[in-house]
């Protein structure tokens, strides 16, 4: 009963083994096609099975045994080694670049630099104002002075002497007011005067010597009447000299008191010393 059990059991051993051994040489054969044939180690063979004998007389009563078949070997999954590839050349070694005075120095930690400020922005200077120029100082000249309005009077008392150097002009006590004869006798010495010549006028007027100072006025405005009389005839107010001598002596006691007396000066009498 035992054998009749096992019998199926071991057929059924015998077909996986079979189709094992098959399915190992299709994949040996793959194997051989992807590769280059190696040649393998034989496989070491399994020592058979020892048999017990059986005594014969049971040899006859009990069926043989079935052999299990031995498992097949394992295909051989050594597999060829892969082709050595040549060892690329060492790179070439890289040298440093060599080193300068200025790559040794220390580079300065930032944080241990001090933090600088940032100036203040610059603002655009405003331009130049503009130099102020004053105006010319505008000096005025000297005015010419107005022409002086003659006095003269029809009844004025007076008259014209010629002296050595001049005239002689004579006005009435107390006054300065020239006549007709004295004023035309003025426009005549005018009109004969020398380019170069100069003149000095030398007025008097009798007074006390308790106030000499109404002497002084009174022959001051008999001297501008003469003056003014030259003037209007065109001589220069630079080439008239005025005395104003009042009562003055001995200079009084030449003449009579109330005169004016005109002396002309040329440089050649100038020059010429007194007698």
């Amino acid at each position: 009963m035992r054998n009749r059990v096992l019998l199926p059991f071991g057929l059924i051993l015998l077909l996986a083994a079979g189709d094992a051994a098959a399915q190992a040489r299709l994949d040996r054969r793959a194997l051989d096609e992807l590769s280059p044939p190696v040649t393998a180690p034989a496989p070491a063979t399994a020592p058979a099975p020892k048999v017990k004998p059986v005594p014969p007389a049971r040899q006859r009563a009990q069926p043989s045994p079935v052999a299990k078949p031995a498992p097949p070997a394992p295909p051989a999954t050594t597999s060829a080694p892969a082709p050595t590839m040549p060892d690329a050349p060492d790179p070439p070694p890289i040298l440093a670049p060599p080193t300068t005075a200025a790559d040794t120095v220390a580079t300065p930690d930032p944080a241990a630099i001090p933090a600088v400020e940032a100036p203040p922005p610059l603002m655009p200077l405003a331009p130049p104002a503009p130099p102020v120029i004053p105006p010319p100082l505008a000096v005025p000249s000297r005015p010419a002075a107005p022409a002086p309005v003659l006095e003269v009077a029809d009844d004025a008392p007076g008259e014209a002497v010629r002296i050595d150097e001049g005239w002689r002009i004579t006005f009435g006590p107390g006054s300065a007011v020239l006549n007709p004869a004295t004023a035309r006798a003025l426009r005549e010495l005018a009109r004969s005067l020398p380019a170069q010549a100069s003149v000095t006028v030398s007025a008097f007027a009798p007074g006390t010597v308790e106030d000499p100072s109404t002497a002084r006025r009174l022959s001051l405005s008999r001297a501008l009447a003469a003056r003014g009389a030259l003037i209007a005839e065109g001589v220069a107010s630079p080439r008239i000299v005025v005395r104003a001598l009042g009562a003055s002596m001995p200079a009084i006691a030449a003449g009579p008191a109330d005169r004016v007396d005109i002396v002309i000066s040329t440089p050649a009498s100038q020059a010429r010393p007194a007698p």
